[in-house]
């Protein structure tokens, strides 16, 4: 699948229409192999950053300029319909004065207002940068305008979000065909990984936890572990994958061998009644932040959450409940209590809830939506039931 250079133009317009805004003249952004966060540049240009850092300069009138690390990796930059203008890093420059190059485009432009993407920007790059500038430019964190303009999802992107979600969906099916008493986190994991990569996909991160009271982690961890399922355990996998494309979709989920006690089962059950209570509630015009407010009220409700707000507020502050997704694990817009960010046709949303018992167990569970012009459609297929295997 290639996006069309018609949804790229509208990109470039809803960057634009946001510099406009903020009386900015022109936008720095970085992109590194953090694929939790280069999205931004990928967003500009459709170029999949595998390494090294690379930047784009995109002025209010003028073309998008793409940055390479090294001279071929500008012409091949050049194949990219949405990049404008490729130019490199000069060699001589890479480890005294990186930003130099960049400077100096910035400086043909004249700018009053300069705006950066602090995401993925070395420090040793940006200084750079500052040291090779023209006095009297304004410098300005362009981050959230950026993040939030980037927010609502096109129809085009919501295809790619949708494979996304589909190839996550793949990869717990095939994880769970390896759950079983006897058998190991590590070896469903890396069979699930190769199926997908057979599959086509971009990136993959995995967490898992397993045990009587499962602690989730990152793969290192459980190479630490060295797991071996038996009966009793129960495991929890979060699964962020990106399809081709670049779209990321995320499967989290609550597994048992054997069948699991009462309470755990009511938990796992309360939470995905938060999820549906969730996905049901959200529609353009509200801030997230009523959603974070409305599950929070759910668990008071039904007694996992005690009623006292001092009490609650242990339970509840700083609780992130689910967030946006894209071309980044987690954008725009972060659903927690108090956020005031407006929800828009086209907003992918993640909701994640989870409750602890007091053993220790946490039941949590992932739900894919996007906001609609009068609601929300589900994207996710999995089911709202606690696995036994």
């Amino acid at each position: 699948m290639q996006l069309s250079m018609k949804e790229f133009d509208r990109r470039k317009k809803v960057i634009r229409d946001a510099m406009a805004d903020e009386n900015v003249d022109i936008i720095l952004v970085g992109g590194s192999d953090k694929w939790e966060q280069r999205g931004m540049l990928r967003y500009l240009t459709g170029y999949y950053v595998p390494i090294f850092e690379e930047y784009v300069l995109l002025p209010y009138d003028g073309p998008l300029t793409f940055f390479a690390h090294y001279s071929y990796g500008a012409k091949h930059a050049e194949d990219y319909p949405a990049i404008e203008h490729a130019d490199f890093i000069p060699l001589e420059d890479l480890n005294t004065d990186p930003g130099r190059r960049v400077a100096q485009y910035i400086n043909k432009y004249k700018p009053k207002k300069l705006g950066v993407t602090r995401t993925n920007i070395s420090a040793d790059f940006y200084l750079s940068v500052l040291s090779n500038l023209n006095p009297g430019i304004e410098i300005v964190d362009f981050t959230y305008q950026f993040n939030l303009a980037r927010m609502p999802k096109s129809d085009e992107e919501l295809v790619f979000s949708e494979a996304g979600v589909k190839v996550n969906e793949d990869a717990f099916y095939a994880y769970l065909k390896g759950v079983r008493e006897g058998g190991s986190e590590l070896d469903a994991i890396n069979e699930a990984k190769y199926v997908v990569s057979k599959a086509g996909c971009e990136d993959q991160y995995w967490m898992c936890g397993s045990g009587v009271t499962p602690a989730q982690g990152s793969i290192p961890l459980a190479y630490d572990r060295r797991h071996v399922w038996k009966k009793g355990d129960l495991n929890v996998i979060i699964i962020e994958i990106a399809a081709l494309g670049g779209h990321f979709g995320e499967i989290t989920h609550l597994i048992s061998l054997g069948e699991p006690a009462p309470e755990v089962i009511k938990a796992f059950n309360t939470v995905s009644e938060a999820q549906k209570l969730a996905g049901a509630a959200i529609k353009p015009g509200i801030p997230i932040g009523d959603i974070a407010d409305l599950v929070d009220q759910f668990f008071v409700d039904q007694g996992y959450y005690p009623k006292d707000p001092e009490e609650r507020a242990k339970f509840t502050t700083g609780n992130l409940i689910g967030h946006g997704m894209g071309l980044d694990t987690m954008e725009l817009p972060y659903i927690m209590s108090g956020v005031q960010t407006i929800i828009q046709p086209g907003t992918r949303i993640n909701i994640h809830p989870n409750v602890a018992l007091p053993n220790g167990v946490r039941a949590i569970s992932c739900d894919c939506y996007v906001a609609t012009e009068t609601g929300s459609r589900r994207l996710s297929n999995m089911p709202y039931e606690l696995i036994v295997v």
